[in-house]
């Protein structure tokens, strides 16, 4: 399964959230992440992972953490974000909206006219990711790496995703809940999601499984 993450497919969060980004609404509850807790099971064991995430008076992510991996941290200023773990550094240059057109590491990005990612390539590498969006919501993604094309599709349930971790600049997030998300490359894989909610209709824990191994995330919020 890969992970499920719009800031994991440049910033290399691992994680299986499925495109978390940006900030919601503001009539909507807040769905800051301050962290969640992942275990996976596979074949009878447990591996349990717990991530945590800052951010500043703007709600815009500051520094993102995995159990016993180096923080990610972010530092923003006039056109660009600046993200750093360890030695390595990663520019995003950004437009008048705000949204990242590109960055040091070779990548490019583009976005509709709603604000969601729409296209990432790189050229050097000889990797790109285009996505079809509807409502609000990430319907399909074709993805190529060194000439292999892996196709991803998804439905969503008519419940609001309302969690975030701060990353507008990389687009807005999906409106929806994930339900299911099919893999073709070229042999096909789904994967399905169930949840169960807070008292504020915030995700309290999403749980995926497919082919024997099930992921449980447990979230908790910044109030």
């Amino acid at each position: 399964m890969r992970k499920l993450l719009n800031i994991g497919t440049m910033l290399t969060l691992a994680a299986s959230v499925f495109f978390i980004s940006g900030c919601k609404k503001s009539s909507s509850p807040n769905g800051l992440i301050a962290t969640y807790t992942q275990v996976i099971s596979d074949n009878g064991v447990n591996t349990t992972t717990v991530y945590t995430f800052s951010y500043d008076g703007q709600n815009r992510l500051t520094e993102y953490q995995a159990t016993g991996k180096v923080p990610i941290t972010f530092a923003y200023s006039s056109g660009q974000v600046t993200q750093t773990q360890g030695t390595s550094i990663t520019i995003y240059s950004l437009n008048s909206q705000g949204l990242a057109t590109s960055d040091n590491q070779g990548n490019t990005y583009v976005y509709d006219n709603n604000g969601y990612l729409t296209a990432q390539t790189n050229t050097a590498q000889g990797t790109s990711a285009t996505y079809t969006i509807s409502n609000g919501d990430v319907l399909s993604e074709v993805s190529t790496s060194a000439g292999v094309t892996t196709n991803y599709a998804y439905t969503f349930l008519s419940t609001a995703d309302y969690r975030s971790n701060g990353t507008s600049f990389l687009g807005k997030s999906n409106v929806n809940l994930v339900n299911s998300e099919t893999i073709s490359n070229p042999g096909t894989s789904t994967y399905t999601f169930s949840y169960t909610f807070d008292s504020k209709g915030r995700v309290q824990t999403q749980q995926v499984v497919s082919n024997g191994e099930t992921i449980t995330d447990t979230y908790t919020y910044t109030d």
